[in-house]
């Protein structure tokens, strides 16, 4: 595994816990 290839990785998980945290937090309210 490419060093890029585990940083784009990390990078997409990353936005994918921060896209569902903003979700839940909007609906919540």
């Amino acid at each position: 595994m490419n060093m890029t290839q585990v940083l784009i990785g990390l990078l997409f998980i990353l936005v994918c816990i921060y896209f569902m945290w903003q979700m839940s937090k909007k609906h919540k309210k």
